[in-house]
């Protein structure tokens, strides 16, 4: 059996050219193009005016869908941050600290070196790799509602579209 390659889907018309809108309704349609197929997305002013490639064997309607950008997670601000953090009495700030030390763990910025408990109070030392520095970070129990505000926080903070990294 061939195998035949069909190009993907477009975010535009091919026909006028018209960027098409998140959950816009769409045609595409496919059709020969020498030994394979082609493909054609219009939108549906184009579809109804009759635009589409003449000699198309089959289509399809679909709702267009905007790609959500990649996000790419700050590291150097997030690890600024986490030093001004990491000293504070304020538990808030604690909290936050201990979410970004283990976010930066997850990133590759910390080794974990151990956890342990010293004088009743548990602790993980986290090594920076970059420089070898260890930083002790507090165990925090955190609530399901204060980790999704942490979180929602950071995130807004710290993600940001991967074209300006």
């Amino acid at each position: 059996m061939a195998e035949y390659k069909i190009g993907k889907k477009q975010e535009f018309c091919s026909a006028c050219g018209k960027m098409f809108e998140d959950g816009e309704e769409v045609v595409s349609c496919i059709y020969p193009e020498g030994d394979s197929f082609g493909r054609a997305d219009l939108c549906m002013a184009c579809w109804e005016a009759d635009k589409a490639p003449p000699e198309h064997i089959s289509y399809w309607r679909r709702k267009a869908e905007k790609k959500e950008q990649p996000k790419v997670f700050n590291r150097r601000a997030a690890f600024d941050l986490f030093k001004v953090l990491a000293d504070s009495e304020d538990p808030q700030d604690a909290d936050t600290s201990y979410i970004l030390a283990i976010l930066l763990m997850r990133k590759g910025v910390f080794d974990l070196v151990r956890t342990g408990s010293e004088q009743g109070v548990s602790a993980m030392v986290l090594k920076l790799k970059s420089t070898k520095e260890e930083f002790k970070v507090p165990n925090r129990e955190l609530s399901e509602e204060r980790l999704q505000q942490i979180k929602d926080n950071l995130e807004s903070i710290f993600e940001e579209p991967e074209s300006a990294s």
